[in-house]
């Protein structure tokens, strides 16, 4: 039985500096954005790991972090005139995730924020969703070179 990764011993600086990369990215995000709903920040973390834990899966494609990111921003804001938040939170997961599917933009961290904008959606929180979409995939185009998959 094994504790750590196997693939440490040999990509221990990727593990350090892409691990260090997220973080920074998400405080910088935070940073030079105004303060967004928690869910949105959360949603863009986990899309900050997709980028620089799993560079290569299929979710943090170009098409996928971009795709993913403008479904969850239209979606959400549609779904936040529902009514009550567990209408629009359900209908805006299961339509992101819908339509991601079918326009082939798969990026579960996009469904997350769908849901923080159904649950409130105003024009600095889509425009968030679309700027962090945009920034990671220009993050990851500029560094895939240099990033491991880090399993």
């Amino acid at each position: 039985m094994r504790i750590f990764s196997k693939s440490f011993i040999k990509k221990w600086l990727n593990y350090l500096w892409q691990s260090a990369g997220a973080g920074l990215s998400i405080l910088l995000l935070i940073t030079f954005t105004r303060m967004v709903g928690l869910v949105l920040i959360a949603a863009a973390g986990s899309t900050a790991f997709t980028v620089f834990g799993l560079p290569h899966n299929r979710t943090a494609r170009t098409r996928n972090i971009i795709g993913g990111g403008v479904i969850a921003a239209l979606v959400g804001f549609a779904c936040s005139y529902l009514g009550p938040l567990w209408v629009a939170g359900g209908v805006a997961v299961g339509s992101a995730s819908f339509f991601m599917v079918l326009f082939d933009a798969e990026h579960p961290p996009a469904a997350g924020a769908a849901l923080g904008l159904a649950i409130s959606a105003s024009f600095p929180e889509v425009a968030f969703v679309i700027v962090s979409a945009l920034t990671f995939a220009l993050i990851r185009f500029t560094l895939l070179p240099y990033l491991k998959d880090l399993y």
